[in-house]
């Protein structure tokens, strides 16, 4: 049974960068490992992320027009968009579930 991942690709210049590094991780993961990557999209390096953090303020709240929020906008509705996960089965999907602790204390 193949693993799934989505991809982010964080921090480019440009969308072609992006698109390289989710061509190297698929070929390298279909060699060796028994895993599926889709990629959802990327983020853009951008000084006004540095500037959000320096301020501790949400990028799409203090630059709404900005080409960031608009990749963060896009990618939320992209992951919105997919189906549910379902529950933690075992193996990757519970070390995950334990290491995130999602979906809160029991």
């Amino acid at each position: 049974h193949e693993k799934r991942f989505n991809l982010v690709v964080n921090q480019i210049q440009h969308e072609n960068e992006a698109l390289d590094v989710y061509r190297k991780l698929t070929m390298v993961s279909n060699r060796y490992l028994d895993i599926s990557i889709d990629f959802l999209g990327s983020i853009s390096a951008d000084r006004q992320m540095t500037d959000a953090i320096r301020k501790q303020r949400v990028i799409v709240d203090l630059y709404p027009s900005s080409k960031i929020a608009t990749s963060f906008h896009s990618l939320a509705a992209t992951i919105c968009s997919e189906h549910p996960v379902s529950a933690p089965k075992g193996g990757v999907q519970f070390f995950w579930k334990k290491l995130l602790d999602i979906g809160g204390r029991g």
